[in-house]
């Protein structure tokens, strides 16, 4: 059961809405930083781009025992983080269950690009919970960018029609 998800934001917030135009609504989707999900059972993933691979990275920060990595995101004191909570539509996720993992791979369609064939170019994935919602842990999938962005089915770029494969884990 998923009971927090927070983004650590790696930029000062003037430079998020000046520089990157985003809206204090979007911060929590579109922020330069990983997000970090926290479950009741005491296990923590992150998830975050790693654009030289044009893929998403997803790693345990603390496990359900409370072994910990050698560093931990919510310890970065340069970081400022936004939580779900207090964000539309991300709350809704938060007392739900995850009932499926998918991994969201971009495909060539055209043979236009050799780097997606050469690379990872797992470009999301995807939680689905028992409230029926789905979030996607995302390498820019909702504006075909390098950056982490939080994102749900229906907002993936349309750039991605057709190029997309789907593998369910869970």
């Amino acid at each position: 059961k998923l009971v927090k998800m927070i983004r650590f934001n790696d930029d000062p917030i003037e430079r998020l809405v000046d520089v990157f135009e985003i809206e204090p609504k979007d911060f929590f989707a579109l922020c330069l930083g990983p997000v970090i999900l926290y479950f009741a059972d005491g296990l923590e993933f992150g998830g975050s781009s790693t654009p030289h691979e044009n893929t998403v990275l997803v790693w345990v920060e603390r496990n359900e025992i409370g072994e910990t990595t050698d560093w931990l995101q919510e310890n970065n004191p340069t970081a400022l983080p936004f939580n779900a909570k207090d964000f539309e539509p991300w709350k809704h996720f938060l007392g739900q269950t995850i009932i499926s993992v998918t991994i969201i791979k971009e495909i060539d369609i055209n043979d236009e690009n050799p780097k997606i064939d050469s690379l990872p170019s797992e470009r999301g994935v995807m939680l689905g919970f028992d409230n029926d919602l789905s979030l996607i842990i995302s390498h820019g999938l909702n504006d075909n960018t390098d950056s982490t962005t939080i994102t749900t089915p229906d907002q993936i770029d349309a750039y991605f029609k057709d190029r997309l494969v789907y593998t369910r884990v869970v």
